[in-house]
């Protein structure tokens, strides 16, 4: 009013959007501004409408203030099918004053809580902080189990590697001793040979050497 300079101000607005079905939607409120006698100003809301258009519909669906509930229409199309009042007799009168006229704390807090459930939802956060709590630390020492079965079997893994080796090693030692064992067989065999070829020698030698004169004597003696 104070820009237009004049006693009366007429206004149309409108609002588009889309609502949770995915329909277009436009929104409109005339409202009209007049400043009285003594220099106060007062708005009055008039009939307000909607139009809904259906899904590729050029043609939309006028609604009317006079015939349904403007604001829970207005609710519902932004998806809140159900709203309660949070507060009543507050009247706000601007930033710097305003008054409350609550009741007892007593009286208003169940009411707080029925309509937001805070007892409800403190007590499943907390229940859920504590389910957390316990699923941390179960966490916590089943990985702790987790990394020591691994320790265990990697030493696990390393005893085995090495006893596989002691076995290779073992094996092959007892591969070398059956070898030389043959060896020390032949040898042995060899050595047994050698020793009757020259038993066979020196008892051929032994008959082949020629008489001597003691050998005669002996024989005259008899």
């Amino acid at each position: 009013i104070q820009n237009a300079k004049t006693q009366k101000v007429d206004a149309l607005i409108k609002l588009r959007f889309r609502d949770v079905r995915n329909k277009d939607i436009v929104a409109c409120s005339r409202m009209t501004n007049v400043l009285g006698k003594e220099g106060k100003s007062t708005t009055k809301s008039d009939e307000q409408t909607m139009k809904v258009y259906p899904h590729g519909g050029e043609r939309g669906i006028a609604i009317s203030s006079k015939t349904i509930d403007f604001k829970a229409e207005m609710l519902i199309h932004l998806g809140i099918p159900d709203y309660k009042a949070i507060l009543e007799n507050v009247v706000f009168c601007n930033q710097e004053n305003s008054t409350w006229n609550f009741r007892s704390l007593r009286a208003e807090n169940p009411k707080f809580d029925d309509i937001f459930q805070l007892t409800g939802f403190v007590k499943f956060v907390e229940k859920g902080r504590n389910r957390l709590k316990e699923l941390i630390e179960t966490y916590s020492l089943a990985r702790a189990d987790f990394e020591g079965a691994l320790a265990i079997q990697g030493e696990k893994q390393i005893a085995q590697a090495r006893v596989d080796t002691r076995q290779d090693e073992l094996k092959q030692a007892m591969e070398r001793q059956r070898e030389v064992q043959k060896e020390m067989n032949d040898l042995t065999k060899s050595l047994r040979d050698a020793g009757q070829q020259l038993q066979l020698l020196r008892d051929a030698s032994h008959q082949r050497r020629p008489l001597t004169h003691s050998d005669r004597g002996c024989r005259f003696s008899r």
